[in-house]
């Protein structure tokens, strides 16, 4: 169960967003915010820090697959070329980003 500190809105209730945003705050990851953490958490959210991710998707059915592609010896991203993901060998399989 995650402290309270994470209770980012004050709603009173840790919801999957304040739990998100708030692990991104945690700089000494002892799973709370400190004064400090908070004061930073709560600074960046009033400047807009929320608005940078997209909070819903799986709600509202839209759903983005990302597929690995073979090359010869190496699986690739699509978005990372040249950058090995998986060994020769391994199975690939599309990725599903929900």
């Amino acid at each position: 169960m995650p402290h309270h500190s994470f209770d980012l809105d004050g709603d009173g209730h840790i919801s999957m967003t304040d739990l998100f945003l708030a692990k991104r705050f945690d700089a000494d990851k002892d799973g709370r915010l400190s004064t400090e953490e908070l004061a930073t958490a709560k600074t960046a959210l009033s400047k807009g820090y929320k608005d940078q991710f997209l909070f819903g998707l799986d709600r509202s059915g839209i759903v983005q697959s990302s597929l690995l592609v073979r090359d010869k010896e190496d699986a690739y991203s699509t978005e990372q070329k040249n950058k090995p993901m998986m060994h020769k060998g391994e199975r690939i399989l599309p990725l599903r980003v929900m």
